[in-house]
């Protein structure tokens, strides 16, 4: 295995805070205010709140070895409190939109869990769920083959053009 440090520089950014509501889930809340923005790719972090449902995956060795690890079923903590999470959205396969989230819930049995959230089967609690986002015009991160791990994971990637101008 090989260290390597990727990164892009980008001086033109765009802050703001992001507000999802009550009863959707977390790919919904980020993926139609960013579309609605024009926004294609940002680095987002998440306030503490709860959630209505949480689902999330952890990643052990992959024992053939054809990749670092492999992502194992869905885990259901049910409702919990989100205390820490921050995920990257970016361009997916075939230039569709992603969201790769890693977070840290208090499940209301009292027991921490964490790990890669299910974005799209973690619901926003009563109270909604609220993040700061960071968007880059001339940057962002598309999934690309990490030949550390052998599996598709985003990379930085600077464009000739603003994605954006918020």
């Amino acid at each position: 295995m090989s260290s390597r440090i990727l990164a892009v520089d980008d001086i033109e950014v765009d802050c703001f805070q992001l507000h999802i509501a009550a009863g959707q889930s977390i790919w919904a809340g980020v993926h139609q205010a960013l579309q609605q923005a024009g926004i294609h790719c940002a680095q987002i972090e998440f306030a503490s709140a709860w959630l209505r449902a949480s689902v999330y995956h952890t990643a052990p060795p992959e024992a053939s070895g054809t990749t670092l690890v492999k992502y194992g079923a869905g885990i259901d903590a049910g409702a919990a409190l989100l205390l820490s999470a921050n995920a990257t959205y970016g361009y997916g396969n075939g230039g569709a939109s992603l969201l790769h989230c890693h977070g840290l819930l208090l499940a209301a049995d009292g027991r921490m869990h964490g790990g890669h959230l299910d974005t799209s089967r973690c619901i926003a609690g009563t109270e909604g769920l609220r993040a700061q986002l960071m968007a880059t015009r001339n940057s962002g991160f598309e999934l690309g083959l990490d030949c550390t791990s052998n599996m598709r994971v985003f990379h930085p990637v600077r464009w000739p053009e603003a994605r954006h101008g918020i």
